[in-house]
């Protein structure tokens, strides 16, 4: 938990006390092992960011500005909403944030997200979240707003997000970044669904001679298929159930992470999923 005290020690003490609360939460109320184990990663993954926004200066802070952000009302997904349609329901609920980005005196929302099991984008609050955002930059309650994700990502929430010439997306001024870990361990983030409009989100990425041979590579692999647009099938893990010579008890759970609660079975998913897609993004180099 070393990691855990320094990142914890760099934010005022309020937000202390509310990560304190969400890390007693991961490890009393999580249903399984692994629940425990991602729910611990996502506040590490979040906080480690918030440590890196911090370190780089690139974006200004601001802890206190986001305490009287309010409500919002929109429009989104009732319960029992078809995703694959229009939003069904007026919602309303407050705007809130992981990273307290602040743009002009206004408060810009920055979510930081790890999946490594579901697909982000697959449930209704994923897409009422965003929808809320958007609705907010529309009514000028906040400067604009980003998803940062690490882990797998839904193709159907990213098409809607990038919307088309029938279709335009109905999140034009949500920025969405992807994060992948690298095989020496450091992270690099990429944009994924650019915003129509404003300043997109300014990025502290790892110095070239922070990298291994094999992080450039991978990087390289990553950037490549980011503009070609083969990076969200990539990490979405629809084709891993396909792949020669995995174990058959791994089949199902490959199909449907959601239904991993061994760790034992979890490791073995991930060091799947991981060499998947490093032999994906190398294999951009070659394409």
């Amino acid at each position: 938990m070393t990691g855990f005290g320094q990142a914890l020690s760099a934010i005022p003490g309020r937000q202390q006390s509310d990560y304190l609360f969400r890390l007693e939460e991961s490890l009393t109320k999580s249903t399984d092992e692994v629940a425990t184990i991602t729910g611990l990663r996502g506040i590490m993954f979040e906080l480690n960011t918030l440590g890196k926004v911090t370190a780089a200066g690139l974006e200004e802070l601001d802890f206190e500005a986001w305490r009287y952000i309010g409500k919002v009302d929109y429009r989104g997904y009732s319960k029992r909403a078809d995703l694959s349609g229009r939003p069904d329901a007026e919602l309303s609920s407050r705007i809130d944030c992981d990273i307290p980005v602040v743009r002009g005196g206004k408060p810009f929302a920055y979510e930081v997200k790890s999946y490594p099991r579901m697909a982000y984008g697959r449930n209704r609050q994923n897409r009422n979240q965003v929808l809320k955002y958007q609705t907010a930059i529309d009514n000028e309650q906040i400067a604009g707003a980003a998803i940062q994700i690490k882990g797998r990502l839904d193709p159907d929430f990213i098409r809607m997000a990038m919307g088309s010439e029938e279709s335009p997306s109905p999140i034009p001024d949500v920025e969405i970044l992807y994060t992948l870990d690298l095989p020496s361990g450091a992270e690099f983030t990429v944009p994924l669904v650019p915003v129509d409009q404003g300043e997109e989100l300014k990025i502290g990425n790892p110095a070239d001679h922070e990298l291994t041979d094999m992080d450039r590579q991978v990087v390289e692999g990553l950037k490549l298929a980011q503009s070609n647009g083969t990076l969200v099938a990539i990490v979405s893990g629809q084709d891993l159930p396909k792949i020669n010579g995995i174990p058959t008890y791994m089949t199902a759970f490959l199909r449907d992470p959601m239904t991993i609660n061994s760790l034992d079975i979890f490791k073995k998913y991930e060091e799947i999923r991981r060499v998947a897609i490093y032999e994906s993004l190398l294999a951009e180099l070659s394409s």
